[in-house]
């Protein structure tokens, strides 16, 4: 092979070199572009994997053209290649520009999915505060009606809506409230108050606006608890014959004394003989069994010293004392079991 054959051979591979070199480069970009659209933490791998991808490319060609025909495999053309590149200026200038995009590719990558997380989080943030916002702007003009109706979501004020039988009111409430209402207040030492007493007491029918059906949520705790009776006790012998009462629970003595009283919601429906009040503490899921006390003291004759008992009596038992056929029957048909028993007590 003559001189200028050579010559011209040298030229043909340095420009074929050349292109490929320059494609292998595209490719490099390209492959980082695409990676950069995953926007997760692979878009750095993949841009990684195209710079090295484009580089042992170059080192191949490199080498394959340096080499010639002569045959040689892949290790050896990368091998020429690196030769190439420590004794050609140029060539290790490329080299050292794709090692530096390499290497800025994948800190750009990961900056970009950073930011891409701040820029999600942003957003989330963004939504949350718009929803916090909207249900703000939503409750006020809710409360503000609430107040115009004379009513707040205070405990006293709901229980008065549902004793007024005001069902706009109690709309309002049950669209402010996501939790159920509380219809007991804590006075200490154990002891609760509750806020709907007369109301059961009454014949009334607002209380029907305590039926689940009405979409109001109560506290189940609130109606199946034992409150110290304030509207009925030793002054309602037509409600509580406690000397009837005292007997039937198997008590001693020829007379017997209310002292105090201790009864659930649904005894207060009961004594009140609500029937309405009755269905609807069922229908929230009132304990039907659940006994009420009345401490009582009774006197024998045959003892000077007066005996003290804990009446536990049920709100089926005292229905069908009071001759209640309505609330008996609803009480039966939910489970309830009648029965009234006495508890000595140490005076």
């Amino acid at each position: 092979m003559d001189d200028h054959t050579q010559t011209m051979n040298v030229q043909r591979m340095t420009a074929l070199n050349a292109v490929m070199l320059t494609g292998c480069t595209l490719v490099g970009i390209f492959s980082n572009i695409f990676g950069h659209l995953f926007g997760s933490k692979a878009s750095v791998l993949i841009a990684l994997l195209a710079w090295l991808i484009a580089i042992g490319l170059a080192l191949y060609f490199s080498g394959k053209a340096a080499r010639g025909k002569q045959a040689s495999s892949l290790f050896a053309c990368v091998h020429q290649g690196l030769r190439t590149a420590r004794s050609d200026k140029v060539f290790s200038i490329i080299l050292f520009v794709l090692s530096v995009g390499a290497i800025y590719s994948a800190y750009s990558a990961n900056k970009a999915v950073n930011l891409q997380q701040v820029h999600d989080m942003g957003l989330q943030t963004q939504a949350n505060t718009r929803r916090i916002i909207e249900k703000l702007e939503q409750e006020a003009p809710l409360a503000e009606t609430l107040a115009k109706l004379g009513y707040s979501m205070s405990q006293a004020d709901i229980c008065r809506a549902i004793s007024d039988g005001n069902r706009k009111a109690m709309a309002i409430v049950t669209q402010i409230s996501d939790k159920p209402i509380k219809l007991s207040k804590a006075e200490g030492e154990g002891q609760f108050s509750f806020c709907l007493e007369n109301l059961l007491l009454s014949d009334g029918e607002h209380a029907t606006l305590l039926n689940k059906s009405e979409g109001l949520v109560f506290d189940t705790k609130d109606l199946s608890r034992l409150y110290a009776a304030e509207g009925i006790g030793a002054d309602s012998p037509g409600k509580i014959d406690i000397k009837v009462i005292a007997k039937q629970a198997g008590t001693s003595g020829h007379s017997a004394q209310l002292l105090e009283v201790h009864a659930t919601p649904m005894m207060f429906a009961v004594w009140g003989a609500n029937s309405a009040a009755v269905k609807a503490l069922i229908s929230q899921g009132a304990d039907v069994n659940a006994a009420s006390r009345l401490m009582t003291v009774t006197k024998s004759n045959a003892s000077p010293m007066p005996s003290l008992y804990d009446i536990l009596i049920t709100p089926l038992a005292e229905a069908k004392r009071l001759q209640l056929t309505e609330i008996t029957d609803a009480l039966t048909q939910a489970g309830a079991k009648a029965s009234s028993q006495a508890k000595a007590k140490t005076l």
